[in-house]
């Protein structure tokens, strides 16, 4: 027997042992792929060579998140802070296609946008893995976030005709309300909750980021000298408030990061370079559990520079945290603080990573992590086997497994809606050169 039959084998026999005392949840160790004395640490999970679109604590202190891609198995994953994942599947009586996309947390749940049977809903879902209960919405979710007044916000419309643009309210017992933006072409990109009890928003397309009360009332600010097309490249895109009590934005095809008053509306720009001749674009943002901005920033095209996840205090000084290539997570597609005081990102690769702030970039860079060499270290290859042990079980205890629909242009559409605002943020990602080069974006 050789040492693959063997090692298929164990996954087998263990997938059986967890279904026996979990029921539907697989749970695994996802193998770690460590780097520079821990400081960024790699976790691999599954399905393969999948992206992560959306990641949050859970009101359970464990990391949770959804897949930009998804495959037959796959729905929510719950992940604690060592790694040990459970991967939770979505009912079987979702009919074809079917999705889960952005997710929030509060009230003691989680909170995901849902399609399934050509209808959207809003989720709420119980830290077990169980679906509680879920409530229909007009459209898609494209954002969503847990509202200081205690409510669930989200946005919706057209995103293929981009009209119908709205803001909805919902409440925990599932009570929507809708209040349309002002220019209904606008569709809401990002949300979060404020410190004065509104709800603030970036618009997509357009030049405005938003405030909208507890009651509906809607307050637009220009960013100034944001460009004002409509193309994806402009489009507004991730929020979040800072330690300063500030909003912070990033403004595509603008450099650095916005800052933005809330009592006077008026913005600062703070510009992050990384590498002389080239301009960051950060794709996704979040504010540290250090006090700090955190953001990542993807591969440079042309360059053999290795992406990076960067720390902005909000005075504007720079730290560069570059991903080392062992880590092997490609576009790191977004950012969050986590449980346990270190900062959470995930991407390409099915691989979510945590960086521990306490550890200097210096030790980084002693490593051989330089602007032009990408970083190398311990490298963890071994998958997980999920497929393995879903079919294992398949064969050995004929379960009957929900059939999946082959309908390739209904799955394409539905994954189309999914990755809808992923695919816009990866479009504008691509950092420039600048000083005369050629434009690579």
């Amino acid at each position: 027997m050789t040492t693959q039959t063997v090692r298929g084998c164990r996954r087998i026999w263990t997938g059986l042992v967890i279904a026996c005392l979990f029921g539907g949840s697989q749970l695994v160790t996802a193998p770690k792929v460590s780097a520079h004395a821990e400081a960024i640490t790699g976790y691999k999970f599954t399905p393969p060579s999948a992206i992560v679109s959306s990641l949050v604590t859970g009101p359970d202190g464990a990391l949770w998140f959804t897949w930009a891609t998804p495959q037959p198995g796959t729905g929510l994953t719950r992940a604690t802070t060592g790694g040990v994942a459970t991967t939770i599947p979505l009912p079987s009586t979702w009919g074809a296609p079917f999705s889960v996309g952005f997710l929030t947390s509060g009230a003691g749940s989680l909170w995901i946008s849902e399609s399934h049977d050509n209808h959207w809903y809003i989720g709420r879902w119980n830290t077990v893995g169980s679906l509680i209960a879920e409530y229909p919405v007009p459209t898609p979710a494209w954002a969503i976030t847990f509202g200081p007044d205690g409510n669930i916000w989200f946005s919706g419309g057209d995103a293929t005709t981009l009209s119908g643009g709205y803001i909805g309210r919902m409440t925990p017992t599932g009570t929507v309300t809708t209040f349309p933006m002002p220019d209904p072409t606008h569709l809401v990109a990002e949300l979060t909750a404020g410190p004065d009890g509104a709800v603030w928003f970036s618009e997509a397309p357009g030049t405005n980021v938003g405030r909208i009360s507890a009651t509906g009332t809607i307050t637009e600010f220009p960013i100034p000298g944001a460009p004002t097309s409509a193309g994806p490249g402009q489009w507004t895109r991730d929020i979040t408030f800072g330690s300063d009590g500030a909003l912070w934005l990033k403004v595509p095809l603008m450099d650095g990061l916005e800052r933005m008053t809330i009592s006077g509306g008026t913005f600062t720009n703070f510009p992050t370079q990384s590498y002389p001749g080239f301009t960051d674009a950060p794709l996704s943002l979040t504010s540290g559990p250090d006090g700090n901005l955190w953001f990542t920033v993807p591969v440079y095209a042309g360059i053999d520079v290795p992406p990076l996840v960067e720390k902005m205090t909000t005075t504007g000084a720079v730290t560069i945290y570059p991903i080392p290539a062992s880590i092997s997570i490609g576009e790191p597609t977004v950012i969050t603080s986590g449980p346990d005081g270190a900062l959470w990102f995930g991407g390409q690769g099915s691989t979510v990573a945590r960086l521990d702030p306490a550890i200097p970039p210096d030790a980084l860079a002693s490593t051989g992590v330089t602007p032009s060499v990408p970083g190398t270290g311990v490298t963890g290859t071994r998958t997980l086997g999920f497929f393995i042990l879903v079919a294992g079980l398949a064969l050995l205890l004929g379960a009957t497994h929900r059939r999946r629909t082959t309908d390739d242009s209904a799955i394409a559409a539905t994954a189309s809606r999914r990755r809808f605002f992923y695919s816009l943020k990866v479009s504008w990602a691509k950092p420039r050169r600048t000083e005369g080069r050629t434009d690579t974006r």
